[in-house]
C-alpha cells in the first residue's frame, strides 16, 4: 500500500504503467460549446512506457449532433505504443478519419523519462532534440523537446495524422 497525506486540494492520480492517457489542451468551458473549436484543437497525451503494448482509441465528433455513428460523422484513432526493449519505444497512430466529419487537428505526445532520449525518428526521419525549461508555445512549434530534465514532449507535424510511426532511442 501507498500511504499519503493528502489535503482535498491536492489529491494525487496514479497512473498504471503503460498508460496512454489524453486530455484537451485549449478547450476552456465556453469553447466546448463552439463547434468549430472542437474541430480545430490540441489534444494532449501522456504516455508511461511500459514492456507490454499498450493501445488507445480516440473518438472525436462534434459533440453536439445525435447519431453520429451512424452518419458517420466522427473521427476514429487508434494509438500503440509499447518500450520493446531497454533502448526503444515505439509510437503509432492511424486515424480513421470518415468524409464527413472534417476536423484538423494536432497531438502532443509526452512520455515521463529519467534520461534525455539519444535519436528521435518519426517516418524515419530523424528529429533535432531541443533542451527548454518548460513547454509554453506549444501552438506554433513542431518538433522534439526535452523539458526540464524529465520531460519527452513530440508534437508531430498535422501531415502525418493519417499514419504516423514514431521511434524513440533511448
Amino acid at each position: 500500500w501507498i500511504e499519503l497525506d493528502v489535503t482535498i486540494k491536492e489529491i494525487p492520480i496514479f497512473y498504471r504503467e503503460g498508460s496512454i492517457v489524453p486530455s484537451d489542451m485549449n478547450l476552456n468551458a465556453d469553447e466546448k460549446e463552439n463547434t468549430s473549436k472542437r474541430y480545430n484543437t490540441m489534444v494532449g497525451l501522456t504516455y508511461w512506457p511500459s514492456l507490454m503494448q499498450s493501445s488507445f482509441n480516440l473518438f472525436w465528433d462534434d459533440g453536439k449532433s445525435k447519431n453520429n455513428l451512424e452518419t458517420k460523422k466522427y473521427d476514429l484513432t487508434n494509438f500503440t505504443a509499447q518500450q520493446v526493449d531497454e533502448k526503444t519505444i515505439l509510437f503509432k497512430a492511424k486515424d480513421e478519419k470518415t468524409p464527413a466529419l472534417q476536423r484538423d487537428w494536432a497531438f502532443i505526445l509526452s512520455i515521463p523519462l529519467s534520461k534525455k532520449p539519444t535519436k528521435i525518428f518519426i517516418q524515419g526521419r530523424e528529429l533535432k532534440i531541443q533542451e527548454q525549461d518548460s513547454f509554453s508555445n506549444y501552438p506554433e512549434m513542431y518538433g522534439a523537446f526535452w523539458i526540464s530534465n524529465n520531460m519527452l514532449i513530440i508534437k508531430p507535424n498535422a501531415a502525418y495524422l493519417k499514419e504516423l510511426n514514431i521511434k524513440i532511442s533511448l
